[in-house]
């Protein structure tokens, strides 16, 4: 407590070895997943969050011939959404009415019926990795730091809805959707990408959209959802 009995602020700095030099799990889609779990872990725990690094393009110019560098921004050096900004951008539809929170999970409620329900499969790195975390890993082994990633099966009821029929608008961001990385990776990690390169990844950098209906019986409304 302070001089007048008041209770001071506690700021914590989170900082990984990541973060402290150049390293490629940065630019992966764990970007994207460790932001968003630690979010639903601390949500309610904290009064403020805060992400430091914006964007890549503030380093070494010697390092502009690759389109990523390991480096720890939301999007590329060449201004191209990484898995961490999809992740905000995704996350910024949520709103403050938080109905539900899990381990993996966050569901809240918007005006009009509107729900928005926030899932996230957080793949550690490995324990064998946390052994020798400042040997950066080459670009084509960046993914091979993790844990055994599984499927993520979520069973989740809202309760209390009004009955009727309701559309379903889902987001998914993984390798496959989204990740910058993994379209580069798909070219063989080229160097020097062109102008038409560039446009075309801008382009390609998106989440997968589904669109369903569903109707919810005696104020349930039912989920089955694999992430």
């Amino acid at each position: 407590q302070g001089m007048d009995g008041r209770a001071l602020p506690i700021y914590v700095n989170a900082i990984g070895t990541t973060v402290a030099q150049r390293n490629y799990i940065n630019d992966t889609c764990y970007q994207a997943t460790f932001i968003v779990k630690n979010i639903i872990s601390l949500l309610g725990e904290v009064g403020l969050l805060i992400f430091y690094q914006m964007s890549d393009y503030n380093f070494s110019y010697a390092e502009n011939h690759l389109l990523l560098n390991g480096r720890n921004g939301l999007f590329s050096q060449f201004q191209i959404h990484k898995p961490g900004y999809i992740a905000f951008s995704m996350m910024s539809r949520l709103t403050e009415l938080v109905l539900a929170k899990g381990q993996d999970y966050i569901v809240t409620k918007g005006k009009h019926d509107t729900y928005y329900i926030l899932l996230c499969n957080h793949v550690p790195v490995s324990d064998r990795y946390c052994l020798r975390i400042w040997d950066n890993a080459p670009i084509s082994e960046a993914y091979t730091v993790y844990a055994q990633a599984d499927d993520l099966n979520v069973l989740l009821t809202l309760n209390h809805v009004k009955d009727g029929d309701y559309r379903i608008l889902s987001y998914h961001l993984n390798r496959e959707n989204g990740s910058l990385f993994d379209e580069w990776e798909k070219t063989g990690f080229w160097e020097n990408p062109g102008t038409e390169e560039l446009k075309y990844l801008r382009q390609a950098i998106h989440p997968r959209r589904n669109c369903s209906k569903r109707s919810s019986f005696n104020g349930q409304l039912n989920f089955h959802i694999g992430v």
